[in-house]
């Protein structure tokens, strides 16, 4: 009988089975893969957007779709892909406005499709909790013995990198310890008085990784989390308590065995926060601003500060004093997610962005606080999204994959709790 053409080509029903197993296994991955490869994970991530809406066609289904948050990121979108053909933008500008899109997407496809049942979830959840503690062994043994299981911990001095090539361990942990450590914490405190010391012991093992990691805005976000995750969890507040005399303790004994790790938490990150506009990130902002300032509304397209840094126009310092740093300063982006929005898609790109974020933060959090996992969840997407905070680029895929990974996790926990 001949297609009608509102039914799907029955090649593409024959391939979405299959495809879905992959989306499956591929999504489990993802803790893993960030760790081994970046081009895989940005090859997972692609495979996964382009997959999801194969899928979508192949089952005629459009309900995803219409989730608030995708629909917000959807329009900042849409948003970001037409200013850049307005501001005239170079070929790799007009890709990347185009490729925005497979976050979002992504997402979407982990929440609804590739984790989306309860196998998927606990299969996912463990490859998680492997995943963090292998990041936080490798950190610890290098510390103690100068060698982890696959990596040399004196290849970045001043660092302790864990499995990574670059300092990365302490920004991995930040977002990825809170659904495996809050619930273990919980269920270990209803074991008496030694469940709550080995709870006690896990959050400073993980608090301990995050400092020996020595890297200064991944360990304030932690923190900062603890003190939520403290706020609405009973157990973890004495557990929370002790890991904050803990970091002055070990941040005193740093001293003596890792004067380069107390040098950038007890003395250079008060010299950058005192002198502030005179630093790196100082001359970041005031040459973003300087672009926004020539751009308010509609900003000036996908990737601006990449090639916009280095326009002698915008070579202003703050108060107008001096040139920013000239070109020496440029860097392919401002490392920062909002302000990356404002340059990029204008003010109204910005509200746009905001409210999608928003809105995936209310849909991670609603009905959350009574369960430590799914509250997990929301402490990842809240630290991973929080505004006060310096970060990669959005697309960068070392964050980007993982943020894809635990928000589709929640979302997908959200709609189906595991069991």
């Amino acid at each position: 009988m001949e297609q009608t053409s509102t039914t799907p080509p029955s090649w593409l029903r024959r391939l979405d089975g299959p495809g879905s197993v992959l989306a499956m296994a591929v999504g489990v991955a993802i803790p893993w893969v960030v760790i081994a490869s970046r081009s895989v994970a940005e090859a997972v991530v692609a495979g996964l957007a382009l997959g999801f809406v194969l899928h979508l066609l192949a089952t005629r289904n459009v309900a995803p779709l219409r989730a608030p948050w995708f629909l917000l990121a959807a329009a900042y979108w849409a948003w970001l892909v037409l200013v850049t053909a307005l501001a005239g933008a170079n070929p790799d500008q007009m890709l990347a406005a185009l490729a925005w899109g497979r976050f979002p997407l992504a997402t979407l496809a982990i929440a609804t499709w590739a984790l989306a049942s309860a196998r998927a979830q606990r299969l996912a959840l463990w490859a998680l909790a492997g995943a963090v503690v292998f990041v936080a062994l490798e950190v610890w043994l290098q510390f103690t013995f100068g060698h982890g299981l696959v990596r040399s911990g004196d290849e970045l001095p001043g660092y302790l990198s864990g499995p990574f090539l670059r300092p990365r361990a302490g920004g991995y942990l930040s977002v990825t310890l809170w659904p495996v450590l809050l619930p273990a914490v919980v269920a270990l405190a209803a074991h008496g008085l030694w469940g709550r010391g080995a709870g006690v012991a896990l959050v400073a093992l993980a608090v301990g990784a995050v400092i020996l990691a020595s890297q200064r805005s991944p360990l304030i976000m932690v923190l900062f989390g603890l003190a939520l995750a403290a706020l609405v969890l009973r157990p973890l507040r004495v557990p929370a308590l002790l890991a904050v005399l803990g970091v002055a303790g070990m941040l005193g004994l740093a001293a003596i065995f890792a004067p380069i790790t107390f040098y950038r938490y007890a003395v250079h990150l008060p010299q950058l926060l005192a002198g502030f506009p005179e630093t790196h990130y100082g001359q970041i902002l005031a040459r973003a601003l300087a672009m926004v300032e020539a751009h308010p509304w509609l900003g000036a397209g996908a990737e601006a500060f990449r090639t916009g840094c280095y326009d002698p126009r915008f070579h202003i310092g703050w108060g107008g004093v001096g040139d920013g740093g000239g070109e020496a300063m440029c860097v392919p982006h401002v490392h920062h997610f909002y302000l990356e929005a404002l340059v990029d898609g204008g003010i109204v790109g910005l509200a746009l962005f905001t409210a999608s974020c928003l809105a995936l933060l209310w849909a991670l959090g609603r009905g959350a606080l009574g369960d430590p996992l799914r509250l997990g969840l929301f402490l990842s997407a809240l630290i991973a999204l929080w505004p006060v905070a310096t970060a990669g680029a959005y697309a960068g895929i070392d964050q980007a994959a993982l943020r894809i990974f635990l928000m589709g996790l929640g979302l997908a926990l959200a709609a189906r709790p595991a069991t």
